[in-house]
């Protein structure tokens, strides 16, 4: 401790750090549909396309360890910036399935979701969905490893968007108190 109170490395006041993820770089072969690449119109581009029909579901997988700058114990918050790709309307909604191991910890694992409208021009209007959160309160130590699917499905009622719905990123936002930690597997 520095003078009163100052701890050098941790921050005076609650951070958030936002950590997103590409959802055309993760695929499991054999297991889930990876999202497939759809051209932004006038582009050379592409984003991730979540199509609604029968019987697909795309789901990027993949797995993180939570950084070393989160403070323990608080919740991660999962989100995806979207556009929609058709010009119908109605609801889109996305899962995020998870499963978070840590040493001294119960494994804990759920699925979060949720169902917004979609925005009004397709291609042009951003949209940003805070799917849910991870609660993370069980936590006490650095190390945490989150194994996690997004996924939307056609076959959901409360999804009534019949059209496409691209993904910029999805990822999530936590709290940080420091720059880091003091040693590799403890702050």
């Amino acid at each position: 401790m520095i003078g009163t109170g100052i701890k050098p490395g941790f921050l005076p006041e609650i951070q958030w750090r936002d950590e997103n993820f590409d959802p055309l770089a993760i695929t499991v072969k054999n297991k889930n549909n990876a999202p497939t690449p759809l051209a932004v119109p006038g582009t050379d581009l592409a984003m991730a396309n979540f199509a609604n029909g029968a019987g697909i579901t795309e789901v990027p997988v993949s797995g993180k360890e939570v950084n070393h700058d989160w403070k323990v114990g608080t919740n991660l918050s999962v989100h995806a910036h979207i556009l929609k790709a058709t010009a119908a309307s109605g609801n889109y909604k996305f899962g995020f399935e998870y499963r978070v191991s840590c040493p001294g910890i119960t494994t804990l694992y759920g699925t979060i979701s949720k169902a917004q409208a979609v925005p009004a021009t397709a291609w042009t209007d951003s949209d940003y969905i805070v799917i849910g959160e991870i609660d993370m309160s069980t936590i006490t130590t650095l190390g945490a490893q989150v194994t996690f699917r997004l996924f939307r499905d056609p076959a959901d009622a409360a999804d009534t968007y019949a059209g496409d719905i691209v993904l910029h990123t999805f990822g999530w936002h936590y709290q940080v108190n420091s720059n880091g930690s003091r040693l590799i597997a403890s702050k």
